[in-house]
């Protein structure tokens, strides 16, 4: 699994490929950790290049999201493919982190937000 991180409009972006699992989720966690020790606020979590989300990616999600919460942030996930979406979906997670179709509608639902 990779992460790349880039700033479009007010918000961080960040780029993940391949899979966020037992293996990996540990690294994403600290990133998305890091992020929001950063000063960052709204994340967008693109799912572009991601294959496979386990529950410890979930998790990971899970804690990225809860520190977000009291500092007024917010993290959307967009471009998620079927599976990735299904497995979110059916955890429960798109009812307290936002899921969206493409980078535009999540960059989008931060403005709508404010």
């Amino acid at each position: 699994m990779t992460i790349t991180e880039s700033k479009l409009d007010t918000a961080t972006i960040l780029h993940v490929v391949g899979r966020l699992d037992s293996g990996t989720a540990q690294a994403a966690q600290d990133q998305f950790v890091a992020c929001i020790r950063g000063g960052e606020r709204r994340l967008v979590l693109d799912c572009a290049g991601l294959d496979y989300i386990s529950s410890a990616g979930l998790r990971s999600l899970l804690v990225a999201a809860k520190q977000l919460k009291p500092v007024g942030g917010r993290l959307v996930i967009c471009c998620p493919n079927d599976y990735v979406r299904e497995i979110i979906e059916l955890a429960g997670f798109d009812s307290f982190i936002g899921v969206c179709a493409t980078r535009e509608l999540a960059l989008e639902s931060f403005r709508v937000a404010a």
